[in-house]
């Protein structure tokens, strides 16, 4: 009898280190493979000293302006075109999920792997095109927001970040992801990127790496 209880135990130890070992592998390391590359510091060029971008502050109406979505348009469009080949990745990725009405954990590991394979190269391109386009990274990010609000597409609002840290907790077990909150459009913005409609649509994976 007590041969069977210490082999149950043996056995169950067994199939528990299993299991460890494939959440690890399996979900934990590509998971923190994402968010370090999310966060790694990009390489920019150096500003001077007293230079340092002030936090960017909407203007009172709330609405975008011309000029603005203009140079949104260029960064994209510089950005898509320095990743190059890469950006068919992004792209998959996005189809694959939109194809899907609620994946489960693992397809969302898989895509976060996918997708951090890109992230690095991306963000550094998209950084040397705000400089390029006078771009402050907190007027970038307003100007995104209210550009992907005007779209309507709904897929930018996922919190990837986030989601990377409840599936690296092992929190997240499926449904719809965490959200980030879009800004309200106008009609004045949805007016404003019309004649780019086509170009930002083509350019919405790159909302999966935070651009």
């Amino acid at each position: 009898m007590g041969r069977f209880v210490f082999g149950c135990l043996g056995f169950a130890l067994v199939i528990v280190l299993l299991l460890a070992l494939a959440g690890y592998f399996l979900v934990w390391r590509p998971v923190s493979a994402f968010l370090s590359d999310l966060r790694a510091p990009i390489a920019t060029a150096p500003q001077a000293p007293g230079n340092a971008q002030p936090a960017y502050t909407p203007p009172s109406g709330g609405n975008l302006t011309r000029a603005q979505v203009q140079r949104f348009v260029r960064v994209q469009r510089s950005t898509r075109e320095a990743i190059g080949g890469d950006f068919a990745r992004l792209e998959n990725v996005y189809n694959n999920l939109g194809q899907q009405q609620n994946p489960n954990p693992l397809e969302w590991v898989g895509a976060l792997r996918e997708v951090g394979g890109v992230i690095g190269k991306a963000r550094e391109a998209n950084a040397r095109a705000l400089q390029a386009n006078r771009f402050s990274s907190s007027e970038y990010r307003w100007v995104r927001g209210k550009v992907y609000a005007a779209l309507g597409v709904n897929a930018v609002g996922m919190d990837l970040e986030r989601l990377a840290r409840d599936l690296q907790g092992f929190n997240w077990t499926g449904g719809t992801p965490p959200q980030v909150e879009l800004p309200q459009a106008s009609t004045r913005d949805r007016e404003l990127i019309a004649p780019f409609r086509a170009e930002l649509e083509r350019n919405v994976p790159l909302a999966l790496v935070g651009l």
